[in-house]
């Protein structure tokens, strides 16, 4: 889908976007090696033209930030295919202090295959180091919470420069709105054992009975972190599909909208 993006660049919006598919348009390479169309002036097909291919450049170079800067927290599901193999999904767990100086109590990674979790007072710092290869950053509410936090905890991490997809708002622009549990819920995923009624203020008290001696909430902290994480890969590729055949119905990228999230 990616290759299908106009809507990053100046000066195109949504129905300028459907208008190119719909003259023949589909992909960067039509714009690039086609005669200009007869609708579009000279001067605005070669902007066009250059755009595509710092567009294409910044594609080969692998820069997913590039293309999250340029599209909406709505789209940015365009990216997912094209860096799923270098995505981490991510979510964190707190003291349940608000904005960017709550204190971390948790970090869990999925990679995809494995859930990789990192303790304040145990080994958070490696965090910084595990998520230097990740191209791609995948949460839920992440642009105001997870991603803000992290960013003031791991400077040298660099995350802004990273791509990051937050599914809070690309599930809202499909019509599901509220927390995380239920998204989950309303697309039939379900949390095992005890983890399953919990939610974030008790995740908080975990952490708390954990440092008062009581070792075993902090097991309970993982296991919930863990269904977080690891529950975000099958909810970005079904926000991805549901996207993809919502966004291509009834124009010329209709054909193969059920295959993939791409």
């Amino acid at each position: 889908m990616l290759r299908n993006t106009f809507i990053h660049l100046p000066g195109v919006g949504p129905k300028t976007e459907r208008s190119l598919w719909d003259i023949g348009y589909i992909e960067w390479q039509d714009v690039a090696n086609r005669p200009r169309p007869r609708t579009w002036g000279a001067a605005r097909w070669d902007d066009l033209k250059a755009r595509v291919g710092e567009s294409e450049a910044a594609l080969l170079a692998r820069d997913a930030q590039y293309f999250e800067r340029r599209l909406h927290a709505s789209e940015t599901w365009r990216i997912y295919r094209f860096f799923s193999d270098k995505a981490a999904f991510v979510d964190i767990e707190t003291t349940g202090l608000s904005g960017p100086d709550a204190q971390i109590t948790v970090v869990g990674v999925y990679d995809g295959n494995d859930v990789h979790q990192f303790v304040e007072g145990i080994d958070l710092e490696k965090f910084q180091e595990f998520i230097e290869p990740f191209e791609l950053l995948v949460t839920y509410n992440g642009k105001c919470f997870d991603i803000p936090i992290l960013r003031n905890r791991f400077r040298r991490a660099h995350l802004e420069r990273k791509g990051h997809i937050d599914l809070r708002y690309v599930f809202a622009a499909q019509g599901f709105s509220g927390g995380l549990k239920g998204i989950e819920k309303r697309l039939g995923i379900a949390r095992p054992g005890e983890v399953a009624q919990m939610d974030g203020y008790a995740a908080v008290i975990c952490w708390f009975r954990y440092c008062q001696g009581q070792t075993e909430y902090l097991d309970l902290l993982r296991q919930y972190n863990a269904e977080d994480t690891r529950n975000l890969k099958p909810l970005a590729e079904t926000a991805c599909v549901m996207a993809r055949q919502k966004l291509v119905t009834g124009t010329p990228l209709m054909e193969g909208a059920n295959s993939d999230g791409g």
